[in-house]
């Protein structure tokens, strides 16, 4: 395709993205915007519109997402990386201003922009750190085959004959799996597979053990291979997110995906059950753990081997606590239910041992105390929310809390001033500009979201090291960078703001040492007709740090 037909497909994608985005504008808005950003996911948007002196409000709709769509893919600059981000603002008469940049190192969402530095960084997750235990394997693979042969039987009472199985795994098939793996299976599984391989039927799982369909030895060596890298929700959660401890505490690494955990059960919606080769201190190897979609805050623990979690699953079918439906045997409760952590605690009273999470929203009654909260041995995340403000911080500095969201008085981060295991902080407010100097001595600090205060001293941030995550508002990047920049090694930074803009944002991350490219499209409103200004794929346009969006 010429240039002039490129230009013309380009021009006639910005009129459809337009008129597709208008269709939905209210009754006497005066700005309009719709950001998107497509990924490996699809393409999400956001459509919103003010009046004037108004505030943004979004605007929902099937029909306003099919309308811009196809036009918001086709302007995606050609020969760059897959997937965008693109931005439109609109003024009625006709004027516009359209940006977008190709890739999604800088992602769009509600309050500003997220630049991804270095694609390929991780926030370390401290269940890598801790030492594994020592104690041998719980599992007795005898005793596993004549559960699975009794459970089997108590199956075929209730159903009036034997259940069809697959074939048993070959003694080659077995080591082969293993070798895939990288590992050797717990010695009950091990023996299990040579009773049969899985449970799946004609296509269709039996769910033998409760928890998920039993997998077959090329099923499990293949869903190993996906579960086995860390889960990463991207930096908007990842930054401040905590992993707990599993309940009973102790038994299993606070981390995500490991290769040293074999999922063998398939829940068939993105949960596994799996045997864990290498737990915490207080674990065995081979014990039974949940894993995958519902577990990004920690696995669930649920027996100390594979001939344990057989024993309950007979011990449930004796008892008589299932159902017979549609040719099969369901039990009545899922064995998920006696590992669950403890809730989320309140400020109102002291956290039990086990309390990991405590959460307060909304700020009736002044500042909210602490004071109940000292000493807390489990505790890794607080959240003050819906505009709460900490009276003192002092109570949490005796406590291993990881992610911190409040907000704050005065000087309150001093009590912060050496603690050995905050990771990340969020502030929400604060009613005078914060000063930051304690933060130098927090060792594993690597998140920090100060958008919504005044700060004393941005020069701090630079003296940081370890801060991979930064999110701060035009105004204070602006002083920042004036300083110097942060210190090396920022992963991800986001301009946050409810009118921050994809070229502030553009510029912001050629600042920071990723200089990118973007398509512009423009329209002054003046008359009737496409009258547009289009550039093709060039540098941001402005130099310097980000100013107030135009």
């Amino acid at each position: 395709m010429g240039e002039s037909a490129v230009r013309a497909e380009r021009e006639r994608a910005v009129g459809e993205l337009v008129e597709g985005f208008l269709q939905k504008a209210p009754e006497g808005w005066a700005e309009g915007r719709l950001t998107w950003t497509e990924d490996d996911h699809g393409l999400g948007c956001r459509s919103e519109f003010r009046t004037e002196g108004g505030s943004w409000q979004p605007v929902t709709g099937r029909g306003s997402y099919e309308a811009i769509a196809a036009p918001a893919r086709a302007l995606r600059p050609s020969g760059g990386p897959p997937g965008g981000t693109g931005e439109l603002v609109c003024a009625p008469g006709g004027a516009y201003r359209l940006v977008v940049a190709p890739g999604t190192t800088v992602r769009g969402g509600p309050g500003g922009y997220l630049i991804v530095l270095d694609p390929d960084a991780r926030l370390p997750e401290p269940g890598r750190e801790e030492e594994t235990g020592t104690a041998p394997p719980a599992g007795d693979p005898a005793e596993a085959v004549a559960l699975f042969r009794a459970i089997m039987a108590r199956r075929a009472a209730l159903l009036g004959g034997p259940e069809r199985l697959p074939a048993p795994a070959a003694e080659s098939a077995i080591a082969e799996a293993e070798r895939r793996l990288g590992l050797r299976l717990p010695a009950d599984l091990r023996a299990l597979y040579a009773l049969a391989d899985g449970d799946a039927v004609d296509g269709w799982h039996r769910w033998l053990l409760v928890e998920g369909g039993w997998l077959s030895l090329d099923r499990l060596v293949a869903v190993h291979g996906q579960q086995r890298r860390p889960d990463w929700t991207g930096w908007s959660l990842a930054w401040r997110a905590v992993i707990l401890d599993a309940a009973p505490p102790g038994r299993v690494r606070r981390c995500t995906g490991d290769p040293t955990r074999i999922p063998f059960l398939t829940g068939e919606d993105g949960n596994y059950v799996a045997v864990d080769l290498a737990p915490a201190r207080q674990g065995r190897p081979g014990q039974v753990i949940a894993i995958g979609r519902d577990h990004a805050h920690g696995a669930a623990h649920l027996a100390e081997s594979v001939t344990a979690l057989l024993r309950r699953v007979l011990g449930e079918l004796e008892r008589g606590a299932c159902e017979v439906d549609d040719g099969n045997v369901w039990l009545d409760s899922s064995l998920r239910g006696a590992a669950r952590r403890p809730g989320p605690g309140t400020v109102a009273e002291r956290p039990g041992p086990a309390t990991q999470e405590v959460l307060h929203h909304g700020a009736d009654g002044g500042p909210v105390d602490l004071t109940a909260l000292a000493g807390a041995p489990a505790l890794r995340e607080v959240g003050l929310h819906g505009g709460a403000v900490a009276r003192d911080l002092g109570p949490l500095r005796e406590t291993p809390v990881e992610s911190l969201t409040t907000g704050v008085t005065g000087t309150a981060l001093a009590p912060l001033a050496g603690h050995p295991r905050l990771r990340a902080l969020c502030l929400t407010g604060a009613d005078a500009a914060v000063d930051l100097a304690p933060l130098r001595t927090v060792p594993g600090l690597c998140g920090l979201d100060l958008s919504a205060v005044q700060l004393a001293g941005p020069e701090v941030l630079a003296e940081l090291a370890g801060l991979r995550y930064l999110a701060l508002d035009r105004a204070q990047w602006a002083a920042l960078l004036r300083e110097g920049g942060p210190a090396k090694g920022l992963a991800a930074a986001r301009l946050a703001g409810p009118d921050a803009a994809l070229d502030e944002a553009l510029a912001l991350a050629a600042r920071l040492g990723l200089p990118l490219e973007a398509f512009r499209a423009e329209r002054a409103g003046t008359g009737p007709g496409p009258a547009t200004r289009s550039e093709p794929v060039a540098a941001p346009r402005s130099p310097g740090p980000p100013g107030p969006a135009s």
